[in-house]
């Protein structure tokens, strides 16, 4: 009785360290793992609103850990006005509303845990080609 005692404590114990780790220490080392709004405005310290199309290019090629995966001059990042989502792809819906008249994808970054996990910066510009406003998304890949 005793030994099955301190094995669920053993267990337990690892089942609490791991929950600690994965949801208190893990976000404070890497802020891509904190949620959608503070990653965002992690991104806007580094690009912030105001920026030109052409100096938040600079800022994100110098950026080691960031790549440019698609400019788009012909239209804006489209936001879902339901549900918690953006993308650059075209939606002819009428629940989704474009940002910006121009947009970037960047890819910020990456973590891993039990899943992948993509971090993805929508920046949508104004016609003078200033920054307006940035999503975040996330792709969750498989194990």
């Amino acid at each position: 009785m005793k030994k099955r005692f301190v094995v669920l404590i053993a267990v337990l114990t690892v089942i609490l360290s791991i929950i600690i780790c994965e949801c208190v220490i893990l976000p404070w080392v890497n802020p891509l793992r904190r949620d959608d709004e503070q990653v965002r405005e992690y991104f806007l310290e580094l690009v912030p609103i105001g920026t030109s199309m052409d100096t938040a290019t600079e800022i994100i090629e110098d950026n080691e850990k960031w790549k440019l995966f698609a400019t788009f001059h012909e239209f804006g990042y489209f936001v879902h006005l339901e549900k918690d989502w953006a993308t650059v792809y075209d939606q002819n819906e009428t629940d989704w509303e474009m940002v910006g008249v121009s947009c970037m994808e960047v890819f910020i970054g990456k973590y891993s845990g039990l899943f992948s996990t993509s971090v993805i910066a929508l920046l949508g510009f104004d016609e003078d080609g200033n920054l307006i406003d940035v999503a975040i998304k996330r792709y969750v890949d498989g194990l």
